[in-house]
């Protein structure tokens, strides 16, 4: 597994559109506390990879790069969280917003449901390309607490709306005439799904929390393979 994740690392130098697909959270509501925030880093799905094109020196599966991000749950009522999250990659910058709703809690276990929208946009196109992806995820998580700490399983899936405008430079007037520049652009738009399943443990001290995280991530690669990728992160942070 270690030697997978340097080998994606490695492979990710070329990564473009990076989502954050962590969980990096508990069933838990914040409450009785109002805020949490926290630093974070984790591995994400370059969504340029998931949609493989022949033309390309690329392998036909998906790859991942790292993100780096800040994170925050804010207490709207005992059972229910607005979620919210900004983070970037080596090529790209994101953002997530959402809500965690306390479904069923029995003792010392919790199960939630968190929805959310998703935002990614690639930057350093060097004029050629621009990708833009929206998309919506959603979370299950059950927590089993004992302590100061909880053990989490999530299980997540994403839908996301791919969009690339790629400008080629040769003067083709019959494909998409432009009357002051000789290039065109060629649209395309992707319908990309993936889904995965993530095992953390938050341990807390005080008001401070530390979460690390493992899981994997199947990625059915549009005109490539089926990917199956390892997920890992950690976040550390402060609740008050």
């Amino acid at each position: 597994m270690l030697k997978l994740a340097c080998a994606l690392l490695i492979l990710s130098l070329s990564a473009c559109a990076v989502i954050d697909i962590s969980t990096l959270d508990t069933a838990l509501p914040v409450a009785p506390e109002t805020y949490q925030i926290a630093a974070y880093q984790a591995l994400g799905l370059d969504l340029k990879s998931v949609v493989y094109d022949e033309d390309s020196s690329d392998e036909p599966g998906a790859s991942a790069d790292l993100v780096n991000g800040i994170k925050t749950n804010i207490s709207l009522n005992p059972e229910l969280d607005l979620q919210a999250r900004a983070y970037f990659s080596s090529n790209s910058w994101g953002g997530k917003l959402g809500l965690k709703k306390l479904m069923y809690q029995e003792g010392r276990s919790y199960l939630a449901l968190a929805p959310a929208l998703n935002y990614v946009q690639e930057m350093n196109n060097e004029n050629n390309y621009d990708v833009q992806v929206f998309g919506a995820e959603m979370q299950i998580l059950f927590s089993q607490k004992w302590g100061n700490q909880a053990g989490t399983i999530a299980i997540r899936g994403n839908y996301n709306k791919y969009l690339e405008d790629i400008r080629h430079d040769e003067e083709l007037p019959d494909i998409r005439p432009d009357e002051e520049d000789h290039y065109w652009v060629e649209n395309k738009e992707y319908d990309i799904v993936h889904a995965g399943i993530r095992a953390n443990v938050c341990f807390t001290y005080k008001h401070v929390y530390f979460i690390p995280e493992i899981g994997v991530e199947a990625i059915p690669v549009i005109n490539g393979v089926f990917s199956v990728l390892p997920s890992f992160g950690y976040a550390i942070g402060i609740e008050f």
